[in-house]
């Protein structure tokens, strides 16, 4: 067990990594935002082509669009870049020292996933003003939104640690990461009925279902179900650092580490 001020410390330090990444390769996270709003355009054209002008729903109006795009950003983000990372330094023989430093490594993947917290969130706001600029939708912009949008990426990263699980043990997890941005997409275009079960307990769904409600009825979040899904991003986040833990350990006894 890593002291609470030791874990602090890791976090300083990855978030301090992930600002000197951004300020030495600047250009990829410009491109990065400029690619997506982009995306963004051309999915809402598309959209404005196909979708029915009689009988619009909010998922095809502009002030949806946005906030499904943004939804599917922070959620695709969450999920990936954990296992990303662990692949990339699988392939370039980089992960076996991470275990070998005095932090166990699931100790270090949950420091890197809150400092992306940290850091992903001026890029998400960046992304969410530059795309509603362009589209005219700034209206949809709405501070109370915020606090969901952080627990979005609080259960997303939950998902992530437990795909990093998945990438310490397989190694190469490309074709994963692909599927699970489909898998996302299609949770966003077709969502689950807010009262049903599955909305409830899976993760970043509900989220995903109360901003949406606060963007189209301008009104804040009742306060139960603020806290249901703040215990469902926190129960998802716990639980992909179980899994995360209990696949390092598992890998390491059966000495598998260094398949690569």
């Amino acid at each position: 067990m890593v002291p609470g001020h030791e874990l602090w410390h890791l976090v300083r330090l990855e978030f301090t990594r992930a600002i000197r990444l951004y300020l030495r390769y600047p250009l990829e996270a410009v491109l990065g935002v400029g690619f997506l709003t982009l995306l963004f355009l051309a999915v809402a054209l598309g959209v404005g082509v196909v979708a029915n002008p009689v009988t619009p729903g909010f998922d095809s109006r502009p002030d949806g669009l946005l906030i499904g795009f943004l939804c599917w950003a922070v959620v695709v983000g969450g999920t990936a870049n954990l296992g990303a990372e662990i692949e990339d330094e699988a392939r370039t023989g980089v992960l076996e020292p991470l275990f070998l430093s005095r932090y166990s490594i699931v100790t270090i993947m949950v420091a890197r996933s809150l400092s992306s917290l940290l850091a992903g969130l001026p890029v998400v706001l960046l992304l969410a003003v530059t795309v509603a600029i362009t589209s005219g939708q700034t209206g949809a912009l709405q501070p109370k939104a915020l606090p969901l949008l952080i627990l979005l990426d609080v259960g997303a990263t939950g998902v992530g640690l437990a795909v990093a699980a998945v990438a310490v043990a397989f190694k190469r997890i490309r074709t994963l990461l692909i599927a699970l941005q489909l898998i996302v997409i299609y949770a966003l275009v077709f969502p689950l009925a807010p009262a049903s079960m599955a909305a409830l307990t899976l993760p970043v769904i509900p989220a995903v279902h109360a901003i949406r409600e606060v963007i189209s009825s301008a009104a804040f979040t009742p306060p139960v179900e603020f806290c249901l899904i703040a215990l469902n991003a926190v129960f998802y986040f716990a639980a992909g650092t179980a899994i995360l833990f209990a696949t390092v350990h598992f890998v390491k006894s059966q000495g598998r580490l260094s398949h690569y």
